[in-house]
């Protein structure tokens, strides 16, 4: 297929440095406001006021309208030249769904899936939570389809399964996040139901992976869409304590503080080749519940005895999001007697005890699962565990030579020595030990079983072909 235009699929440059958002505005207050005032949204966004939409206004659905064509536009797939009229987002819906299924590949399918479920959801006067539950978990398996699916997905042969899929997505999170009292009943969700929203945000977003999925005007409805559902969600967590002791799911927990750090590692490109973070710089006016709250909120339900019943895999997720939140200062370390956050011994007991949970035992059901070769570490969740340690490590989180600070490392230690036993260990698995245990040399007293662990790691390196 040959098109003269650039395809809007097609990956952006690296050069690009991500703008942050002002706090200022970050989440619209008053879902009835007509209009952002236009200071506001220039600083929360960058963009002149005269470019962004009504705070409560709900894009026009991709039923009928044309394409746009120009540097945004998508390639014509139906037509032998780029000259001919642009497809209708519901022409696109109408050929693909005219293939028959038993041609289909396992991405386009899962796509076809994801498509009705949205459909279903939209079309309903009163929509049912059950089925925003089966349409998140369905996203949330086209998402986890991993980077060589995707590949597949954004190929040639299954582009236009993208186009439909970047249409569908930006319809069903404009709908969402304009449905209000009474019609969706925002205040009787549960924990659960929260949890399963963020896996179905996340898996929104991720889809974008390098920014393959959505045009730039699509970009500018999906960052309003995302803070408006996210404002409702942080305000059900906060005011109905929705988070507390004796919420018996970790997981549920867990997929909140994944949305989160998704949310600040989320760029989307605006008109003018803007970048802007999703939830970047995300704190709020006075009164108003801010990512800090809900922050505090997640490391308070962890440190509060949950470790002993977590798997290993959760505990990696754990430590790698708490170092995200606090490199993104969302989550201060010592703070200030005005500011919220943590004090700097807590974190490090609450490290300490993650660290030590029964489930990260080297050799032990730490393991994760019981098909581990020789019951090697699983390198994945050491990686998740040992990012988090840097992160927080990087933030002046941890002080070098406490004993807790100590502690942590060498805990850490024993799962890189497992990890190394793994037949199967990439060498980026093995470069990321080399740069935790760099970081680690400024922390330690006694620093020999570190250097002992990177010449090991070193001469796996060297090992391996060029």
């Amino acid at each position: 297929m040959s098109v003269s235009s650039p395809n809007v699929l097609a990956p952006k440059s690296s050069n690009q440095t991500p703008a942050w958002v002002t706090p200022k505005n970050l989440f619209p207050s008053s879902p009835k406001a007509v209009l952002v005032q236009k200071k506001d949204v220039e600083k929360s966004t960058g963009l002149p006021a005269s470019a962004q939409l009504p705070v409560n206004a709900s894009p026009e659905p991709h039923s009928s309208p044309v394409l746009v064509s120009g540097p945004q536009a998508s390639p014509i797939a139906t037509g032998s030249t780029a000259a001919a009229r642009p497809e209708t987002a519901t022409e696109l819906r109408d050929r693909l769904f005219s293939l028959s299924t038993e041609g289909l590949t396992a991405q386009q399918l899962g796509v076809r899936n994801s498509v009705l479920r949205i459909e279903q959801f939209i079309d309903k006067a009163v929509p049912k939570r059950e089925h925003l539950a089966e349409l998140c978990q369905s996203l949330k398996n086209l998402a986890g389809i991993g980077n060589s699916g995707f590949k597949k997905l954004n190929s040639e042969h299954s582009r236009d399964w993208l186009r439909l899929l970047a249409f569908k997505v930006e319809d069903f999170l404009t709908h969402l996040s304009a449905l209000e009292e009474p019609r969706y009943r925002w205040n009787e969700m549960s924990m659960n139901q929260v949890a399963l929203l963020c896996y179905g945000l996340k898996a929104c977003y991720d889809l974008n992976r390098n920014g393959a999925l959505f045009s730039t005007e699509q970009s500018m409805q999906l960052l309003q869409a995302g803070r408006r559902i996210t404002r409702k969600l942080m305000d059900q967590i906060h005011h109905r304590h929705l988070i507390h002791p004796q919420h018996h799911s970790s997981g549920d927990v867990l997929s909140v503080l994944a949305w989160i750090t998704s949310g600040l590692q989320c760029t989307l490109e605006l008109p003018g080749k803007q970048q802007v973070m999703l939830l970047g710089g995300c704190t709020t006016e006075a009164g108003k519940v801010s990512l800090t709250d809900i922050g505090i909120s997640i490391f308070d339900y962890f440190e509060q005895g949950r470790a002993p019943s977590m798997t290993a895999r959760q505990i990696g997720k754990l430590m790698n999001g708490i170092g995200r939140l606090v490199a993104a200062e969302v989550l201060v370390v010592n703070p200030k007697p005005q500011e919220k956050g943590i004090a700097r011994e807590r974190l490090r007991r609450a490290l300490r005890d993650w660290c030590a949970s029964p489930s990260m035992v080297p050799g032990g059901i730490a393991a994760g699962s019981q098909s581990e070769p020789g019951g090697a570490m699983n390198a994945v969740i050491v990686g998740n565990c040992i990012d988090g340690i840097r992160r927080l490590m990087h933030a002046g989180s941890l002080e070098a030579g406490a004993l807790e600070t100590m502690q942590i490392i060498g805990r850490s230690l024993q799962w890189i020595q497992q990890a190394m036993s793994r037949p199967d260990l990439s060498l980026s698995e093995l470069q990321n030990f080399r740069t935790y245990l760099q970081s680690a040399l400024s922390f330690v007293i006694v620093d020999q079983p570190v250097r002992a662990q990177l010449a090991a790691i070193d001469k796996a390196i060297a090992a391996r072909p060029s």
